[in-house]
């Protein structure tokens, strides 16, 4: 396979019955001039195969939208190491932006179009980790998501994913022109949406420093400090390397204070529940010490019993364009509200190393589970 065979799938004409034609006659030579490469095909061409047995075998099976998320094809790419997994979610990203680039060609090509919308999207959701990204992987995903300008929902969500994990890797981003300006018109698409949650748009000014050349902000004056009144502290985690994916498209992110903790003494774990459709009532999250050397089993939900319960102590939810707690939304949340929950718990911390066992239970009436977290080391100081 090569690029012009990868690109030529999406311009097959879609019949009544699902069956296919060739494309028009010119139809391939414009979608090959209108795609631009942010990345070497040769150099992903294994990725790109991947991706292509993925779709073809969800168009096969007639499986896709939420079922393709379960496909041994997609699924398998979690076993993957770190870099390997880059390089799908550079494909991933590079595929949007092309899908984008040629949509004038291949709007009317359902469902092919679709099934790779959906199959890029649950790639950057279930492997799209934010660490683990060599430099040139950087530079291959900055420069593959300049075209990902679409304003469909489903793929905004993956864009912001996409925006926080550069945004993570900011100080390790390269700073050669052509990079600078791959990420400029990124960060444009990503500001289309008027509604940006408070971590996206702090994703989004860590990166314009890196855009703009402006590597530090000019210090205040301490004058101008005393006058400004200052914002008032939320207690939600924005970015950690603690960072655990549930499902409905959750996201967990886990901090202890103090970091590190002091052995004998008692800290606080603080855990932020994210979901970007709402609020998700129904979630109970527990914490304990564990051992490193017997974690529990992520199913395992009886075995122990020292559970402590951790309170929740702040929801927040994302309207109009601001952050603000839930308790003050007149909101009835029809429609999708980003929505962060941060619960706390207090634990003794033992004196050698240890882990702390994590375990959410969500009584939500349309996605219950049960699971245990074990994989959170800690070295007590």
């Amino acid at each position: 396979m090569n690029r012009s065979d990868f690109l030529a799938h999406f311009v097959w004409r879609c019949q009544n019955d699902f069956s296919y034609l060739p494309p028009a006659e010119g139809a391939v030579e414009q979608v090959l001039a209108a795609a631009i490469d942010g990345v070497d095909f040769d150099t992903y061409r294994s990725q790109f195969e991947a991706f292509f047995a993925l779709i073809t075998k969800a168009a096969t099976e007639g499986l896709w939208g939420g079922e393709l998320k379960k496909n041994p094809l997609l699924t398998g790419l979690a076993n993957l190491p770190s870099e390997e997994r880059a390089k799908h979610v550079v494909v991933a990203v590079q595929v949007l932006s092309w899908l984008h680039e040629i949509q004038a060609w291949s709007q009317d090509r359902l469902p092919r179009c679709q099934i790779a919308r959906i199959a890029a999207c649950w790639t950057i959701h279930l492997i799209g980790k934010f660490k683990g990204y060599p430099p040139e992987q950087l530079t291959a995903l900055v420069r593959a998501s300049a075209g990902f300008a679409s304003m469909d929902a489903s793929e905004m969500s993956a864009r912001s994913k996409v925006l926080r994990i550069l945004a993570s890797h900011a100080k390790e981003l390269p700073r050669d022109a052509d990079t600078r300006a791959a990420l400029d018109k990124f960060l444009e698409n990503v500001q289309q949406d008027k509604a940006l949650s408070q971590a996206d748009q702090k994703a989004v000014e860590k990166l314009s420093v890196i855009v703009s050349g402006e590597e530090s902000a000019p210090k205040k004056t301490a004058a101008n400090e005393k006058s400004k009144p200052k914002p008032a502290q939320k207690k939600a985690i924005r970015e950690s390397d603690l960072f655990w994916e549930l499902p409905a498209e959750s996201e967990l992110r886990a901090a202890i204070t103090p970091d590190p903790p002091q052995p004998k003494k008692h800290a606080t774990v603080r855990l932020t529940h994210a979901n970007p459709y709402g609020p998700f009532d129904g979630a109970r999250l527990f914490v304990r010490i564990g051992d490193l050397e017997n974690p529990t089993d992520q199913s395992d939900e009886n075995s122990v019993t020292d559970w402590i319960a951790c309170a929740l102590v702040e929801e927040l939810v994302h309207v109009d364009g601001r952050e603000i707690p839930r308790a003050e939304a007149k909101a009835t949340f029809t429609d999708e509200v980003p929505w962060t929950g941060t619960y706390e718990a207090q634990l003794k911390v033992p004196t050698d190393a240890c882990s702390i066992e994590i375990k959410v239970i969500s009584e939500h009436p349309e996605v219950p589970y049960f699971i245990v977290l074990s994989d959170w080391s800690l070295n007590p100081e």
